[in-house]
């Protein structure tokens, strides 16, 4: 029994991060259907999921063409969105209640890092970085680094790049190149899910040592507006907080 407050928390867990990700993909279902009407000369890769043997990357859509190479990440989500490009996390405002979620600039950011590494051999190749929000998002958002855009304005933002950088063979190569290093079907999900696990259980252990999970700074309790929480000692710098 000593176990069941753990089992419970989990299946929460469980049941909540399932419903976000099933969510996900129906936004990420949304893209891809967008995407197929692209002329022949751009080729989609849906579920991209890398490794180099110590982390993974696995992102929505890649979008390879003669103008660059463009990375999608899909953000299904409704209510008013705020976020710059240096904010650690984003906002999101549904009738007065706010969510805080990972900058998905900084996300796409870390994709397209990935990329680069996996492509450095085909030198300097240009990447678009893109943020595709549901169309019941309201966006207040200052991004140069990114397009932060709706669903449905994605293939437009990407025909906008008219500027050709590769050539058709290179292409092929790249997106050959990508398919034989990429994990699929599966095995892409499951990779996926074990690392969101793996990142909860890391999340947790830190909270339990009083650590932040991200920069490993000190938790300290501080008094707020909307009550006590714990936050990092190396505030401003790193803005995570915990109730």
């Amino acid at each position: 029994m000593a176990f069941a407050p753990l089992l419970l928390g989990l299946l929460i867990f469980l049941v909540v991060f399932w419903l976000r990700f099933s969510k996900g993909k129906i936004g990420e279902e949304k893209v891809a259907t967008l995407l197929r009407l692209l002329p022949k000369e751009y080729v989609v890769l849906n579920n991209v999921i890398i490794s180099n043997g110590k982390s993974t990357a696995q992102i929505d859509h890649v979008v390879v063409s003669p103008y660059g190479i463009f990375v999608i990440e899909t953000k299904n989500y409704k209510g008013w969105i705020f976020g710059k490009d240096y904010y650690k996390q984003w906002t999101q405002n549904i009738f007065g209640r706010r969510y805080k979620f990972y900058n998905p600039v900084k996300q796409n950011e870390t994709h397209i890092k990935a990329l680069r590494k996996l492509l450095y051999q085909f030198g300097n190749i240009p990447y678009i970085s893109i943020i595709a929000f549901s169309s019941k998002a309201s966006l207040f958002v200052e991004s140069d680094q990114a397009h932060v855009t709706h669903i449905l304005s994605v293939t437009s933002v990407i025909q906008d790049y008219i500027i050709e950088h590769i050539s058709v063979e290179q292409v092929e190569q790249i997106v050959q190149f990508i398919n034989d290093r990429k994990f699929v079907g599966d095995i892409a999900e499951t990779l996926h899910l074990d690392y969101v696990y793996n990142d909860k259980h890391h999340y947790e252990s830190a909270i339990e040592q009083g650590k932040c999970h991200w920069c490993g700074g000190t938790l300290v309790k501080r008094n707020g507006k909307y009550g006590s929480f714990y936050g990092c000692s190396n505030y401003p710098q790193c803005k995570f907080t915990h109730k």
